[in-house]
C-alpha cells in the first residue's frame, strides 16, 4: 500500500518497499512506477552496442521527471487553501469531444469550498428528487477536511452528481455548501434527502431546502450499534457469544416497526434483555427515542423517531439505506490508490472516475436497465418485506428477531 508523503519543497512522494519516490503522474493503466523500473523495462532486450551509449542512472532518472514534469504539467501543492490556484486543465474537462466546467463552483477564501462535477448534469437538476449525501474521509486531499458526496437517482440508477471538497463539518459549512448549490442549479429542490446521523447536516438541510424530507439510513445506524458495543467493551462477547450478539442487533430492529409503535416495542424488548445490554438500551434511548424526565414525560431524542424508522420506506420499496454512497466512496478510493493525496492528483483520478459515471448515464439514455443487487441481498429483501408485511405488537419480539437475522453490523 503508497502512503502519501510531502517534501520540504511541497511535492508529493510514495513510499514503497521501503523506498522513497517523487511521484509525478500515475501511468495510463492506473500504476505508478518509479522512474528505475522505467529504466529497466526500457533496457529489456537491447543490444550491447545500444546499452554502451545509454545515459547513466541519474540522467535517465532527470529525463523521467523532465517529460513527467512536461507531460503533466505538474504543480506544487498549495501551503494553504486560500492559495489554491487553477490552471484551465484543473478547471475545465473533456466531454463528448469538447471542453466543459469541471470546477462548477469555488466560495474562495481560507474557508473555501469547491465543487466539482459535470456540468451536464444541470440539465437534469430539476429531476433530482431523490438525493443521497455522504461523507468521506480517506480520499480526501490534506488540505481539505472531508470529499462530500451529493447523488440522484435517475430512473432505476443512482448517480454521483457532486463532489464537494469541505474544510471541515460544522454547519455553517454545510449551509454555505448548499446555498452554493442552489445558486449553480436554481432549480435543485429534493423531496427526499439521505444521510448520515448527523446534526449539522440535517439543520442545514432544514434551511436550505425547508420542503425536503430527511431520512437517515439503516446502513449507519448499523455502523452507530457496532461504535457503542465496542465502546462498552462488549464487542468481544459480540463476536463469540451468537444469542447476545443477535439480541444486540435486536435494538436496532426497532426501525422496522411501525413508528407510533416503536416506543411499547422498545419497552417490551428491554423487559426480554439483562443487564448487559443497558449501556446500548441507555445510548439507543437517548439518541433516538428520548429518556423519561423527572416529570413523566418524555424528552427529545437527539434523532426522531421519524428520521430513522423505515417501516414505511421497507413496505414502499424505498431506499432505506445509503450504500450508494459508500459504494461510491469505494470506487474513488480504488481508482486513487492511496489516502490524502495532493490536490492535483486527487482531480486527476476524479476526472477518470467522472468519464465512467458518463458512461453509466449514457447506458441509461440508451435504455439499460440498471445494475441488479446480488440474488442473496434481493431474497434477504423478500424475506424482510415478508416479516414488515406481517408485522404484529403481540408477537413483536419475534418480529425483531426475524428481522436481526437479516442484517449484520460488520
Amino acid at each position: 500500500m503508497y502512503n502519501g508523503i510531502l517534501s520540504e519543497k511541497n511535492r508529493e512522494k510514495f513510499s514503497h518497499d521501503g523506498y522513497i519516490y517523487v511521484m509525478d503522474k500515475p501511468s495510463a493503466d492506473g500504476e505508478i512506477r518509479a522512474a528505475a523500473q522505467i529504466r529497466a523495462a526500457a533496457v529489456q532486450n537491447l543490444p550491447l552496442a545500444i546499452m554502451g551509449q545509454m545515459p547513466s542512472t541519474s540522467a535517465s532518472r532527470k529525463q523521467v521527471q523532465r517529460q513527467r514534469r512536461k507531460e503533466n504539467n505538474a504543480l506544487a501543492s498549495p501551503p494553504t487553501r486560500a492559495e489554491i490556484v487553477f490552471t484551465e486543465q484543473y478547471m475545465n474537462r473533456e466531454f463528448n469531444g469538447r471542453q466543459e466546467r469541471f470546477l462548477l463552483a469555488d466560495s474562495g477564501g481560507e474557508e473555501r469550498i469547491l465543487i466539482f462535477g459535470s456540468e451536464a448534469s444541470a440539465g437534469w437538476s430539476n429531476q433530482m428528487e431523490h438525493v443521497f449525501m455522504d461523507g468521506t474521509f480517506s480520499v480526501c486531499p490534506s488540505l481539505f477536511y472531508q470529499l462530500f458526496i451529493i447523488l440522484s437517482k435517475r430512473g432505476g440508477f443512482v448517480f454521483p452528481v457532486l463532489f464537494c471538497l469541505l474544510p471541515d463539518k460544522t454547519e455553517q459549512t454545510y449551509t454555505r455548501l448548499f446555498n452554493l448549490i442552489k445558486e449553480l442549479w436554481p432549480l435543485f429542490n429534493p423531496t427526499s434527502i439521505s444521510c448520515d446521523f448527523e446534526r449539522a447536516i440535517h439543520n442545514s438541510i432544514r434551511t436550505c431546502f425547508p420542503e425536503s424530507s430527511i431520512f437517515c439510513c439503516f446502513f449507519h445506524l448499523r455502523q452507530n450499534l457496532r461504535k457503542h458495543i465496542s465502546q462498552s467493551n462488549l464487542l468481544n462477547l459480540y463476536n463469540n457469544d451468537p444469542d447476545f450478539a443477535l439480541k444486540c442487533k435486536m435494538i436496532i430492529a426497532l426501525a422496522f416497526v411501525p413508528e407510533n409503535d416503536v416506543i411499547n416495542a422498545l419497552n417490551l424488548l428491554e423487559n426480554d434483555l439483562d443487564d448487559r445490554f443497558e449501556p446500548l438500551i441507555s445510548w439507543f434511548v437517548s439518541s433516538y427515542i428520548g429518556r423519561i424526565r423527572g416529570n413523566g414525560t418524555r424528552a427529545n431524542p437527539i434523532f426522531p423517531i421519524a428520521l430513522w424508522n423505515v417501516h414505511t420506506r421497507t413496505i414502499q420499496n424505498i431506499h432505506r439505506t445509503n450504500n450508494y454512497s459508500e459504494a461510491c466512496n469505494r470506487k474513488i478510493k480504488r481508482a486513487l490508490g492511496m489516502s490524502h493525496p495532493s490536490l492535483w492528483l486527487f482531480l486527476h483520478s476524479l476526472k477518470k472516475f467522472l468519464a465512467l459515471v458518463d458512461t453509466d448515464i449514457e447506458l441509461h439514455v440508451a435504455g439499460h436497465e440498471p445494475p441488479r443487487k446480488r440474488a442473496k441481498y434481493m431474497e434477504c429483501d423478500d424475506r424482510i418485506l415478508r416479516i414488515c408485511n406481517n408485522y404484529d405488537l403481540d408477537t413483536v419480539l419475534d418480529f425483531l428477531r426475524g428481522i436481526s437475522h437479516n442484517f449484520n453490523i460488520d
